[in-house]
């Protein structure tokens, strides 16, 4: 009790004194100390960690293995056969020589882990020291000193700390920045990109302002209330910061951020998306039966997409209040029933009535600052839904089968619309006879060459993407950050995004028996998937204290 009332004491009055005195000055943020020597990157590399190992133990029965090109190679039967049983004949090193500890044994998958560095001089090697929730705080308190108390109540924070902390390349670190840009600008209603700042020395911790990408305050909420993982911090520090920006949570791990941002809920409110096809396209400034009829509109099917699970697929292009829409038409029976077969009713809007029926559809159109960011999957009916049914289409890259918005939109058009070459004008022409002589007009009206439409139609969105500092030949960075998030997580990376240092948490984990029982398997080199992970979270914080002020002695 004495604990809590000090600490109370100590953040109410540093409360009183801030919001009376708008001229204080703010504590520094803090500089970490390296926890490495000049030269030593903090992290398992070739030249200093693996090769040793190979040379005492593995060389002389192994020639060859003690050169950089020839371990990368074999790095995956390393971590195996060191891991073998001490009476496998198979196991390195070979009987009767003694094996590994477990110690030079994790050094082959922490090598591989950290990316198959060859030394600290390595490209991909990161040079940040470990960086803790002080650090984060002292320089998020540190930049809100310096903005106006309106900014300061609109800014927000999204950090990269964690994969740092990881010892992560340089390369992913970049990659996970790009998921912070697109991400705040696929979210956004602004007609400019807009570029999120980093803040502190070691570039890891990147604000931008709900104001510049115009979303609100209660936006935002949606996106706190809804993360799964809930990382809130009451240390004081953090309840002033908390203060000064108005909000429970003024930063957020940038894949924590976008998977949740992401998830068809949160998106549909924050974009402010209405229920039916028929009012996004009022909304966005498609005008469908106008486009037909003038001939406007371009259309393309093709058989064997391989969305559509092998199935024909028609898609149709139009023009938009801020730039071009897509939408396709997609049928649960394809082939098997000619009503919802293209090749058989190539038309939404048949001068003959012998309209195309379709059970599903994907709108994707230009937001305003260019990107190609905006997504609506409605039914057969038209009324918005948040997952396509798996037998209708599927998701063909992401290990998550099922088509959901806006992941999964975002990750296939990434570079924009693509590119399909149309196989139905040339059916229908080899084929009149078969079908309607007004249709066959319709049809000929309608289906365009495409492909340098769809090229061009892309390329704002290519601009906007290249003011972000990202090509549409790189991954999609907010699905690369969410499936971050939601994959299997070891120790060191757990402890990387809770901002401590490994042995902290397996020596926290050891001495709770509540998180011995749920997560134990961290401290013996196994993974937590994150469910568990989201049900261990808050215990996770409070057993180990994170986010909070350390206990003062009595």
């Amino acid at each position: 009790m004495k604990i809590q009332i000090l600490s109370g004491l100590i953040f109410l009055t540093a409360l009183f004194y801030f919001s009376c005195n708008e001229s204080t000055e703010f504590k520094d943020a803090r500089k970490p100390e390296p926890t490495f020597e000049p030269g030593d990157c903090n992290e398992v590399v070739f030249e200093d960690d693996v090769l040793p190992l190979l040379s005492s133990a593995c060389v002389s029965c192994h020639p060859g293995y003690d050169k950089f090109e020839t371990a990368k190679t074999k790095i995956d039967a390393f971590i195996k056969r060191v891991n073998l049983s001490e009476g496998d004949p198979l196991r390195m090193p070979k009987i009767p020589n003694p094996v590994l500890s477990g110690e030079d044994k994790k050094v082959f998958s922490d090598w591989k882990d950290q990316g198959l560095k060859k030394d600290c001089d390595d490209e991909t090697s990161g040079q940040n020291p470990h960086l803790d929730l002080d650090y984060i705080e002292a320089a998020i308190q540190n930049d809100l000193k310096g903005l106006s108390s309106g900014d300061q109540a609109s800014a927000r924070y999204l950090l990269t700390t964690h994969k740092s902390n990881e010892g992560v390349s340089k390369q992913i670190l970049k990659q996970f920045a790009n998921g912070i840009n697109k991400g705040i600008n696929s979210l956004s209603f602004s007609r400019n990109i807009v570029l999120a700042v980093a803040v502190d020395e070691y570039k890891t911790v990147w604000r931008f302002l709900l104001k510049d990408i115009r979303i609100s305050a209660a936006d935002w909420r949606l996106i706190e209330d809804a993360d799964p993982i809930n990382f809130e911090s009451f240390t004081n520090v953090g309840q002033l910061n908390k203060f000064l920006a108005k909000t429970r949570k003024p930063f957020m791990h940038v894949d924590t951020f976008n998977f949740t941002s992401f998830q068809a809920e949160q998106y549909y409110k924050i974009r402010k998306l209405p229920i039916t096809e028929g009012e996004l396209f009022d909304d966005i400034g498609l005008d469908f039966d106008r486009d037909i009829e003038d001939f406007d509109a371009i259309f393309l099917g093709f058989n064997n997409s391989p969305i559509s699970l092998g199935k024909p697929r028609l898609i149709a292009g139009f023009g938009a209040s801020d730039g071009k829409a897509y939408v396709t038409f997609d049928s649960l029976l394809g082939q098997n029933d000619p009503a919802r077969n293209p090749f058989e009713r190539p038309l939404v809007k048949a001068p003959s009535g012998n309209n195309l029926v379709f059970d599903g559809s994907e709108t994707i159109y230009s937001l305003p600052n260019g990107l190609l960011a905006g997504f609506f999957l409605a039914d057969g009916l038209g009324k918005r839904v948040d997952e396509a049914p798996v037998d209708l289409v599927s998701d063909n890259i992401s290990p998550f089968s099922p088509i959901i918005n806006i992941l999964s939109c975002s990750q296939c058009h990434n570079a924009g619309f693509i590119v399909n070459r149309d196989e139905i004008l040339n059916h229908v022409l080899e084929n009149a006879s078969s079908f309607d002589l007004d249709d066959v007009e319709f049809v000929k009206a309608l289906y365009r060459p495409a492909g340098s439409r769809i090229v061009d139609d892309s390329a704002e969105h290519l601009a906007a993407m290249a003011r972000m500092g990202i090509s549409g030949n790189d991954q999609d960075p907010i699905n690369q950050t969410a499936n971050n998030l939601r994959r299997n997580i070891r120790s060191n990376e757990l402890a990387a995004f809770l901002f401590i240092r490994t042995n902290e948490l397996i020596d926290g984990i050891s001495r709770s028996a509540s998180l011995k029982a749920s997560i134990g398997q961290l401290v013996i080199g196994g993974d937590v998937t994150f469910e568990v992970l989201k049900q261990v979270m808050p215990t996770l914080l409070k057993d180990l204290r994170i986010g909070q002020e350390p206990l003062i002695p009595e």
